[in-house]
């Protein structure tokens, strides 16, 4: 799993030389981190404008949507963290409202 400052995440194979998906495009805020649940089937990303967002790592499309998108800080979403089954997520940052963590 590869992100980069110009927004895009991407998943690659080893042995394969193309990606395997693209779950954002270049153009969206860059990221900030990126971690995948303890069972290895969601991935979720950070970014600069305060969000994070979650995949099903198991996607058959080349460009899939996020099933859950939270503007949680906003500024910037600084760090998250899967907790238990991946149904509860922490995440800290910075916001103008005092919401850091």
């Amino acid at each position: 799993l590869t992100g980069a400052q110009d927004g895009s995440v991407r998943m690659f194979e080893w042995t394969r030389p193309q990606q395997l998906v693209c779950f954002r495009q270049a153009g969206n805020a860059r990221v900030t981190r990126m971690y995948f649940n303890s069972q290895g089937n969601k991935c979720g990303v950070a970014d600069g404008e305060g969000f994070l967002s979650i995949w099903q790592v198991n996607q058959t499309t080349s460009n899939p949507k996020p099933y859950l998108s939270w503007q949680c800080h906003s500024k910037t979403t600084s760090d998250f963290a899967f907790i238990t089954s991946s149904s509860l997520v922490a995440t800290s940052g910075h916001s103008n409202d005092n919401r850091c963590v």
